[in-house]
C-alpha cells in the first residue's frame, strides 16, 4: 500500500509534543478554511515549502520569524479522499468563507475517511491536507520526530 507523505508546522508554543501537534485542538477550538469551530481536524501540506507559505500568508512582520517545528507524517493514500474542485464557489480563495467551512463540515459528518485533500488558496496546483485526529484509521498514521524549522531572515528584509 503507498503512502503520502505530509507535513505539519506549528510554533513550539502552541505544541511541545507529537500528540499535540496533531491534536486538532486550535481547529476545534477557532475553526479554519474547512472546518467550524467544534469540529476537529489537522491541517497539513503535501510540501513542507507549503506548510511554510501556509503559515507566512497570516505573517504581517518579522515576528514571523520566531522559531517553528515541522512533523513528516505519512499516510496510506487509500485513506485520502480528494475533494472535487469543480465543487468550489468562485470566491473560494478569500480569506474567510462559510462554504468552504460547509464542505469540510460536511466531509466530517460523513465519515467517509480519515483524510481529505483540499486545493490550496496560497500555491496553485498544490494541495493541503486535513485529517481526523478521532477517526479510527488515524492509527494507520506513521510520524516522524518533531524538527526545528527558522525561516530565512531574509523573508522580511528591507532592501
Amino acid at each position: 500500500m503507498s503512502s503520502i507523505t505530509l507535513w505539519r508546522m506549528s510554533a513550539p508554543h502552541h505544541a511541545k509534543t507529537i500528540a499535540e501537534m496533531l491534536s486538532g485542538e486550535g481547529a476545534v477550538m477557532y475553526g479554519g478554511r474547512w472546518n467550524s469551530p467544534g469540529n476537529r481536524v489537522v491541517y497539513l501540506s503535501e510540501t513542507l515549502s507549503l506548510a511554510a507559505f501556509e503559515i507566512l500568508v497570516h505573517a504581517a512582520s518579522t515576528a514571523i520569524l520566531q522559531p517553528y517545528q515541522f512533523l513528516k507524517v505519512e499516510v496510506p493514500e487509500d485513506l485520502i479522499m480528494a475533494l472535487d474542485d469543480n465543487v468550489l464557489p468562485p470566491d473560494w480563495k478569500e480569506p474567510f468563507n462559510y462554504a468552504l467551512q460547509a464542505i469540510g463540515d460536511d466531509w466530517i459528518a460523513s465519515d467517509q475517511s480519515l483524510g481529505l485533500s483540499l486545493p490550496s488558496a496560497v500555491i496553485p496546483g498544490e494541495r493541503n491536507v486535513i485529517l481526523r485526529p478521532t477517526h479510527p484509521d488515524f492509527k494507520h498514521v506513521r510520524v516522524g520526530t518533531i524538527e526545528p524549522f527558522s525561516f530565512d531572515d531574509r523573508i522580511f528584509a528591507e532592501n
